[in-house]
């Protein structure tokens, strides 16, 4: 919404804005002047920082934190329990203060003189954070924390020092009373609480017990570090076993080649010392071939080399030899075979050590986490037993969890606390204007009534012929209109320009509205005098407003007889019209209306009409607004023409609209609208 138009409402509704803020300044100052001073008292309560019976449930592990909130220590908590209806309850009923003599039945008393009963002192109302309502009802309780203390401060005023201390200390000993009887309560729930979860805990530590001993039997676990050392220190032995295995071959290898090469010395023979326990078969040949040996050195003693019996010595000695290097060939590959199948069988039993150590980890965290659950569930299932004992002994202790730190005191001189009546003289001022400003707001939001010619063209539907600034009665007298200047030469000027869009040849127009007062006179009268004295047209103005007439008195012409002795029959035509001092200006008044009025108005309207059209050039009805008019369709059946009025800010929009319909369905040819404005234009 711009300024501007804020500002226009603000004008229009001026009185109303002025009403409400002198109002509210009168109240407070009148207020400010009459509330009793009260007086300050100020006691001091410590709350424990580590409340025994609070921490019963909130030292568990995370799962039972739910329960965390049954007894409150934080000090902004606290104070809130010091307010509340638990504390202040049983201090009025400790002090007897069971009624409140407000402000505002002391203002009615001054006013009405009349004493009012005091109304019952409730604990909300008791309670509250502000002295102006200490000032209001002449006593108040509120509780402030110290800012990083575990300190309250109670404030308590009344109108009585004496009363004021009492009121503090009073609040402080009730407050201490319910804390106690509040811890020993949430002790008891507590200890309902953890002998369940006591259970539970028993139940959860046997479990974790229970699957630490399966993991152990299953996996073999009995202590990690010693069964890893063995395991390392296998290992390691079998991976020597296989380094002496693979010597052993690289020997036996040797020595099958060097069997295999023959044997012509004796040192070479004592290579099959190694083997002779393997195959007992090589002692006796070794034996053999000693023995041979022996012989053929004694036959070579004797005989020569070509003798027959060192011959046949000699071949006995190689069959000897032959028969030794295929045992020995024999047996080492015996050897070999079985060293062979002692190294795969090390390296198969290292492999599998090798994969146990690989998944070592795995089991090796599973085992410590199933440590670790049965550590922390031992560890809860003993606090538990702990937290059960505090427990048991806060149940029937009166212990409570905070400590009266200081009472309140009388000293020698207190003033008392005076309302500050400038300031709240300020505050009504910036109050009054924001509440004027919305009952304003709201008085214009639920105005019905057309407030601009844009609104009454978009709801009407009909054109604009002109717009009339709003005007007093001084200002419509005729013997005004040829003042310069004038609000009355203005409408001349307008009035003049609204007759020209009449039809040509048009002599009769009804000038009608929704409601009274839209302007039909004016625009009446005013299209009369100019037709009469500019146009010098025979002019006749047919004032039809029985209730609210005022063409006869702006012509200075007689009320009666009018229309309605013509109707009832008891006066001619002739006799109702009456002249004016304007020339060719006439003016027909509503006269005095009765029940042959009614009837006569059938049969005569169409008489009427006629007579005014055969003798004069111009016929004007000024009628009733359109919901009043009696026999509507016959009336309106012999004038057609029609001019609807509508007063901004007056006319309602709906009214509007169904006197618009109501034409419409009689048959009326609404030539348009002619708009009477609230203001003289300051703004717009």
């Amino acid at each position: 919404m711009e300024f501007r138009i804020l500002i226009n409402i603000l004008l229009r509704r001026k009185y109303l804005f002025i009403i409400v803020l002198a109002t509210t300044i009168i109240v407070a100052i009148i207020g400010s002047s009459i509330i009793t001073p009260v007086y300050e008292a100020i006691s001091r309560v410590k709350v424990e920082s580590k409340d025994d019976t609070a921490l019963l449930i909130t030292q568990f592990p995370q799962r039972y934190s739910e329960y965390d909130s049954i007894v409150p220590t934080a000090v902004v908590t606290q104070s809130e329990v010091v307010m509340s209806g638990v504390v202040m309850e049983k201090v009025i009923d400790k002090l007897g203060l069971k009624e409140r003599q407000t402000i505002i039945n002391k203002i009615f008393s001054l006013l009405l003189r009349k004493k009012f009963k005091p109304q019952r002192l409730r604990a909300d109302d008791f309670a509250d954070p502000g002295i102006f309502t200490a000032f209001l009802q002449r006593r108040q309780v509120y509780v402030e924390p110290i800012s990083d203390t575990d300190i309250i401060e109670i404030y308590a005023y009344d109108s009585d020092l004496k009363e004021a201390a009492l009121i503090a200390n009073t609040v402080a000993e009730v407050y201490l009373e319910v804390a106690a009887k509040e811890k020993r309560i949430a002790a008891k729930e507590s200890l309902k609480v953890l002998r369940r979860h006591y259970q539970d805990a028993k139940k959860e530590l046997m479990l974790a017990e229970n699957n630490l001993r399966e993991f152990q039997e299953q996996s073999g676990i009995i202590s990690l570090e010693e069964q890893l050392k063995e395991i390392v220190n296998e290992v390691g032995d079998y991976d020597r076993q296989i380094s002496d295995i693979n010597r052993q071959l690289e020997v036996t290898k040797d020595v099958i080649e060097l069997a295999i090469k023959g044997l012509a010395t004796d040192q070479k023979y004592t290579i099959f010392s190694s083997i002779e326990k393997q195959n007992p078969n090589i002692v006796t040949i070794r034996n053999n071939i000693d023995a041979a040996r022996s012989q053929l050195k004694v036959l070579l003693t004797e005989f020569k080399e070509n003798h027959p019996n060192v011959i046949n010595v000699k071949a006995q000695l190689s069959e000897y030899e032959n028969q030794l290097k295929e045992e020995a060939i024999k047996t080492f590959n015996s050897e070999k075979g079985r060293l062979t199948v002692e190294k795969n069988t090390l390296l198969q039993k290292m492999s599998e050590l090798k994969m146990e150590i690989e998944g070592w980890p795995h089991r090796e965290n599973e085992y410590n986490r199933r440590v670790r659950q049965v550590s922390l569930t031992e560890t809860t299932y003993k606090g538990l037993q702990a937290q059960i004992t505090t427990a048991e002994i806060a149940a029937v202790t009166d212990i409570s969890t905070a400590i009266l730190v200081q009472l309140a005191v009388l000293p020698a001189s207190e003033d008392p606390y005076y309302p500050e009546i400038i300031m709240y003289t300020i505050i009504s001022i910036f109050v009054g204007v924001v509440l004027g400003f919305g009952i304003v707001m709201l008085v214009e939001y639920t105005d019905e009534s057309i407030k601009s010619t844009e609104e009454a063209e978009n709801n009407l539907k009909l054109p604009i012929l002109g717009i009339i600034p709003k005007a007093s009665r001084k200002d419509l007298e005729v013997s005004n209109f040829y003042k310069i200047g004038s609000l009355s030469s203005k409408m001349f000027d307008f009035t003049y320009r609204l007759f020209e869009q009449l039809k040509e040849g048009e002599k009769k127009v009804l000038i009608t509205s929704s409601m009274i007062g839209d302007g039909k006179s004016t625009v009446s009268s005013h299209i009369g005098y100019i037709t009469s004295q500019v146009n010098l047209k025979k002019t006749v103005i047919v004032d039809m407003n029985f209730v609210n007439s005022s063409i006869a008195r702006m012509f200075d012409v007689a009320h009666k007889p009018g229309i309605a002795e013509y109707f009832s029959g008891t006066k001619a035509v002739e006799e109702i019209v009456h002249a004016t001092k304007y020339d060719n200006l006439h003016v027909v008044p509503p006269g005095k209306l009765d029940i042959t009025s009614y009837t006569g108005f059938y049969n005569k309207i169409s008489s009427l009409v006629s007579h005014f059209e055969k003798n004069f050039d111009v016929v004007i009805f000024d009628a009733q607004d359109v919901p009043s008019i009696q026999a509507r369709r016959h009336f309106i059946n012999n004038i057609k023409t029609t001019i609807m009025t509508i007063k901004l800010r007056s006319t309602a929009r709906s009214k509007a609209i169904r006197t618009k319909q109501l034409l419409e369905s009689d048959g009326a040819n609404i030539l348009g609208l002619a708009i009477v404005s609230e203001t003289k234009g300051l703004l717009n």
